[in-house]
């Protein structure tokens, strides 16, 4: 059965597992067998031809855990009880790891805040002592001033100070809309989305990303890998005689001497190998090899990849169920249809001549950020454009329909995507749903217009 499914002959099997044999057993000689003595049992002779290994235990210097700000004598020394000696073991740790370990060690211990601790670590684990010096420098107190942050000036720290969130401890632990009413009540004015993005910036740095960390301290992202330094190589040799040499002896604790193993596998692999390829070089016995029938390859069709989606105005025509599709990209708060939809609409045109029950459903999509009422007025106005677009083409505007999209994305990748309007072909009994968009059921004739929007 094996000899079927590889498709060889069983001979051919059998000979190279002797082969196998006698390869096994030559590695198995060459390793040779292990046996561990102490060293009150040997004398000098016994080192003759032996291989002996000696288990050493040496001391190494810990790092200046003290030079991280925020890490005084007694942190470090808290650090060495937990096994933490490096500066290497610290980058590993995340600020939520540290903070345990503090509350742990006792109440004198969860004033401090260790949220740069780690990726003050990395810049002296990876050797960058001048960038290692400009993160103490631009901490104040061992606090990160929010001046850090993405598009906070010396204006806007002000305000945000102001409204007691002066730094980036303080406004990661503030709600957007709180926040926003306080700078308010205060005569300045800060959006509600801006705080956001500024909260979750705030959040992810005192969640020890060291990518985010690095932009806040204004350092290349290059501080996160080793930094390349010169090396060099130094030979030195030492000659003289050996002294006491059974010394030597009672300071080792242990040998482990090697002997050969046996050479009956490699003998016996290679003599039952020589013995097969005997037999059938005479035509002693030598079974013929099966027939191998050939089995017919299936030939895969090429994949075609979908078309390119463009970051801001572009037309993509494509058919959906055997049904001709357009999908008409705007620029961000643009509803201009700015593509001729005259070539590309013909296809939609002919379907509607050859079915005369069928419809056009067009819908509107937006980028879901912003202003909610700015949103579904701007899909609306786009949903329209396209629509009349469609009828200065030579399609009946009776024929078309503004539904309202079944999804909003709010994947921020995906954003620029969703300032379209999708046109699609009803078919005479279906309805938007069964298009992929959905209608408002409480809508009426005159209010239909109005629905075909997305937020």
């Amino acid at each position: 059965m094996l000899a079927t499914a590889f498709h060889v002959g069983w001979w051919i099997i059998l000979f190279w597992i002797f082969i196998g044999i006698a390869i096994g057993g030559l590695i198995a000689w060459l390793m040779g067998s292990s046996r561990t003595t102490t060293s009150q049992s040997l004398g000098v002779a016994d080192f003759e031809g032996k291989t002996a290994t000696v288990r050493t235990e040496t001391t190494h210097s810990a790092d200046q855990l003290e030079a991280i700000e925020g890490v005084g004598p007694q942190i470090a020394e808290l650090f060495h009880k937990n096994g933490v000696h490096r500066f290497g073991q610290i980058a590993a740790m995340s600020p939520a790891d540290i903070s345990k370990m503090l509350a742990a060690g006792g109440s004198n211990f969860t004033i401090a805040q260790p949220f740069t601790w780690p990726f003050q670590a990395k810049l002296l684990e990876n050797g960058w002592i001048a960038e290692f010096l400009t993160v103490g420098q631009k901490l104040t107190a061992g606090r990160l001033p929010v001046t850090g942050l993405a598009g906070v000036g010396e204006a806007t720290a002000q305000r945000l100070s102001a409204a007691d969130a002066g730094s980036v401890e303080s406004l990661a632990s503030a709600d957007a809309a709180a926040l926003a009413a306080k700078v308010s009540a205060s005569g300045d004015s800060i959006s509600e989305s801006r705080l956001a993005t500024f909260i979750a910036e705030a959040k992810k740095i005192l969640n020890g990303d060291m990518t985010a960390l690095a932009a806040f301290f204004g350092l290349p992202a290059t501080v996160l890998s080793t930094r390349s330094t010169a090396t060099y190589k130094e030979t030195r040799e030492v000659a003289g005689p050996v002294v006491n040499a059974q010394g030597l002896l009672g300071a080792v604790p242990a040998v482990a001497a090697t002997s050969g193993g046996s050479l009956l596998p490699v003998w016996l692999g290679l003599g039952g190998a020589a013995l097969l390829a005997l037999l059938c070089m005479l035509k002693i016995i030598c079974p013929a090899m099966p027939v191998v029938v050939e089995e017919e390859v299936a030939v895969v069709e090429p994949v075609v990849a979908p078309p390119a989606i463009p970051e801001g105005e572009g037309l993509i025509a494509q058919e959906e169920n055997g049904k001709p599709m357009l999908i008409v990209f705007f620029a961000t708060a643009k509803s201009d249809v700015t593509n001729e939809l005259s070539t590309e609409s013909a296809k939609l045109k002919t379907y509607l001549d050859e079915h005369p029950g069928s419809r056009l459903s067009v819908s509107g999509y937006v980028d879901p950020r912003g202003d909610a009422a700015f949103n579904a007025e701007l899909s609306k106005n786009r949903a329209e454009k396209v629509a009349a677009a469609l009828a200065a083409a030579g399609i009946a505007a009776d024929r078309i329909d503004l539904d309202k999209p079944a999804d909003v994305v709010a994947n921020e990748a995906t954003m620029a995507n969703e300032r379209k309007v999708e046109v699609k072909v009803k078919d005479a009994g279906q309805t938007a749903s069964d298009v992929g968009t959905t209608v408002d059921p409480t809508a009426t004739p005159e209010t239909a217009a109005e629905n075909a929007t997305a937020k």
